[in-house]
């Protein structure tokens, strides 16, 4: 028999003997296990201090220059004659 198949049907025997949830059948079963969650390990994790070289971060920026407003240009179409030729043969 599968050991992972041995917990599972433990938690649920535990669960429906005693009324409760799976989560809490687990815990009461396998204490030792508890997993971690994902907003703990998000939490947990450590930052490492850093120096940066003062020369990289002191970054000059020249200020924005106001641009001159364009005049809008007025497209002109040519008139395309819509005369149909015929290139069928008599």
């Amino acid at each position: 028999d599968c050991p992972q198949w041995k917990k599972e049907k433990q938690i649920q025997e535990v669960r429906t003997k005693q009324n409760l949830s799976y989560y809490e059948a687990k815990k009461l079963l396998f204490p030792e296990q508890n997993s971690m969650s994902y907003s703990y390990a998000l939490r947990s994790s450590t930052s490492q201090p850093s120096q940066t070289d003062e020369r990289l971060t002191k970054v000059i920026v020249p200020p924005l220059m106001k641009l001159k407003p364009v005049k809008p240009t007025v497209l002109r179409v040519k008139n395309v004659s819509t005369a149909k030729t015929s290139t069928e043969s008599p």
